[in-house]
């Protein structure tokens, strides 16, 4: 699990661009050398060093410190005399590229000594030369109101600064100049497997107040997971009082906070309000994680709660909840295995449906590929855009091979890729994978589920409608795996890519339907043509 979260820079103007905005490359350029070449810049972001049990930004997830959309940073760059020659230049990250907004781009010279990099970005730094300086700034002060975003933002000063002489390659941590302090009214679940889990609630508390050693009224930032924050005064030592009211219950309490040089240090309060029992099948939501572990020798499925963001690098998450309940369009038997010995629910009712976390295959798969190279044959899926029939489309690929001769599921290498994800055996043509598929291992399908399967043209196109949501649930996986993960550099959030669907064309024996999903359209494709594959199952 990292503590930090990277982000890297290459900042390329070209000369005809110095009065206008240019947008940055996202990747560090290489073998740079000699005067007057374009500096490289990497930026991560420390997390606060955290006494007690939350953890901020500019967002944070747990342990994980991102930037978000329009941040902004100052570069500030100092020669051997210590002369200012870089005068806070400005960049901004927009649509997941960092762009420079200056008047003259930073370049190499070996003269340069001293480099400070910061965040946020304000234009009374200009003139600026130490980090002391910024801190100094009015505008970077601390707020006795942080209940806005902004507010709070201004308060929480990150630098980072060199002077080490002339760099090539910046690389540059920031790190909080201020100490913070939280609290977190949580809720706490019992998941089935008997671990608890604990999270700041999402209900907004009412009548939010702190109160400092001096008994001033502090108003603190309500962050994105449900946590209250404050930015300290430089050198704050002594008590805070808290106080709040949830579900009509009052709470509060006191924290001795001690004086700290370097800063960087959130005292945290976490505090349960409300323990909700046991985290059931019937909790699940969608976006909730949906996990596996080995209970009595049985590959059981359970549930973490999507606010438990902080405890996924304990779980083995396997896919995300999508969509809750049985679909009103979901035609299909569960009651019928979809193979051998393989996954079933129990009783056949459907709460709702799971995606995974990588495509079946890091490369394309045909829908069809016959014995003699044909792909026009009709399966007999369903033509409907409008059902959720992807279970018993499934079946169908079996109940072809049944009846006719010489045909056999490795022939439908997108439907066999699915429904043996986790225990897959064979590759794209049909020959054996010589373990080359043994990192999905950890994902196969739990007891008392569908079992994986190859999803309808309407399941498909409901997690493209959502694919935004899911995509930022899929990298919390991805940035919080357990130890030794297997499958951790396969896990793929929803780009443009174009996924088949098992659904086949009303007019045409020889193709079928594929979801694009840079483009919000589908349409039908040739059989034999390779594209992305991604499996869903039923609990």
């Amino acid at each position: 699990m990292n503590d930090m979260m990277k982000q890297t820079f290459l900042y390329t103007l070209l000369t005809v661009c110095l009065l206008s905005a240019c947008q940055a490359d996202d990747e560090a350029m290489t073998g740079t050398s000699g005067k007057g070449e374009t500096l490289s810049l990497t930026v991560s972001a420390n997390d606060f060093a955290v006494t007690g049990g939350t953890s901020t930004r500019a967002t944070d997830y747990g342990k994980t410190t991102t930037f978000e959309s329009r941040d902004q940073v100052g570069l500030i760059v100092l020669d051997e005399a210590g002369d200012l020659v870089v005068d806070n230049e400005l960049y901004i990250f927009l649509n997941g590229n960092w762009e420079f907004f200056g008047q003259i781009e930073p370049m190499y010279d070996p003269s340069f000594k001293t480099y400070i990099v910061y965040y946020p970005y304000n234009a009374s730094a200009n003139g600026i030369t130490s980090v002391e300086g910024l801190k100094n700034l009015e505008v970077f002060k601390p707020r006795a109101d942080q209940s806005e975003e902004d507010a709070y933002r201004q308060s929480d000063l990150m630098v980072w600064s060199s002077s080490e002489g002339p760099m090539k390659q910046i690389t540059a941590t920031l790190t909080h100049v201020r100490n913070s302090f939280s609290f977190a009214p949580s809720i706490q679940w019992t998941l089935v497997t008997g671990d608890e889990v604990r999270y700041p609630s999402p209900t907004p508390s009412e009548n939010v107040f702190i109160y400092d050693k001096e008994g001033s009224h502090l108003l603190p930032y309500h962050a994105e997971d449900g946590s209250y924050r404050y930015i300290l005064p430089d050198g704050y030592s002594g008590d805070l009082r808290w106080y709040y009211t949830y579900n009509d219950t009052n709470y509060g309490g006191q924290r001795t906070i001690s004086a700290s040089s370097t800063g960087g240090t959130r005292y945290a309060q976490m505090e349960t309000v409300e323990n909700k029992g046991t985290y059931s099948l019937d909790q699940a939501v969608e976006g909730d994680f949906y996990c596996s572990k080995e209970i009595e020798g049985s590959n059981t499925g359970y549930f973490l709660p999507k606010g438990a963001v902080d405890f996924l690098g304990r779980h083995r998450c396997i896919g995300i909840v999508f969509y809750v309940g049985k679909h009103k369009n979901d035609n299909s038997d569960y009651t019928k295995e979809l193979t051998p010995n393989g996954p079933k629910l129990s009783d056949g009712q459907v709460h709702g449906y799971v995606v995974a976390l990588t495509d079946v295959d890091d490369n394309g798969l045909r829908w069809e590929w016959g014995p003699a190279d044909q792909y026009n044959e009709r399966v007999g899926t369903s033509t409907s855009r409008d059902d959720w029939d992807g279970y018993s489309n499934s079946q169908k690929f079996h109940e072809f091979v049944n009846d006719n001769a010489g045909w056999e599921m490795k022939h439908f290498p997108a439907a066999l890729a699915c429904e043996t994800y986790g225990n897959r055996t064979l590759d794209q043509d049909g020959n054996a994978a010589d373990g080359k598929y043994d990192w999905q291992k950890p994902l196969a399908a739990p007891v008392k589920t569908s079992g994986w399967f190859f999803p309808s043209y309407a399941q498909l196109s409901h997690i493209r409608d959502n694919r935004s949501s899911l995509s930022e649930r899929i990298n919390h996986v991805k940035n919080n795996l357990p130890n030794g993960c297997s499958y951790g550099d396969h896990i793929r959030a929803f780009g443009d890519w174009v996924y088949w669907s098992s659904t086949e064309a009303v007019n045409f024996s020889d193709e079928a339907w594929r979801m694009s999903f840079g483009s919000n359209y589908g349409h039908t494709n040739y059989k034999d043509g390779a594209i992305g594959v991604r499996a869903v199952l039923a609990f």
